[in-house]
């Protein structure tokens, strides 16, 4: 199956596990985070231009944003798991 979780809120650590299936977080357009993916196999996809991938020799384990001040930790057997701006909060 496929998780989706926008988070409107200031948010201190965020944990997902899945067997199978992708996993798609929409954070805020000033989002600090630091994100770290455990995959069997699947593909990491960072949409913040300005995060700085995170390596395990040469692979690519995360992003970091900013202070990295919410601790974003993915585990999946097979999937995918995307970060990207989410639309803007309504005031």
């Amino acid at each position: 199956g496929v998780q989706t979780c926008a988070l409107p809120i200031c948010l201190l650590k965020v944990a997902t596990e899945t067997g199978s299936g992708d996993v798609t977080l929409r954070l805020g357009a000033d989002a600090s985070f630091e994100a770290r993916a455990d995959q069997g196999s699947g593909d990491l996809v960072n949409r913040y231009g300005d995060a700085q991938p995170i390596a395990k020799g040469r692979t690519v384990i995360g992003y970091r944003r900013g202070d990295g001040r919410t601790r974003i930790d993915v585990e999946t057997g097979s999937g995918d798991l995307v970060i990207e701006p989410g639309p803007a909060r309504r005031s």
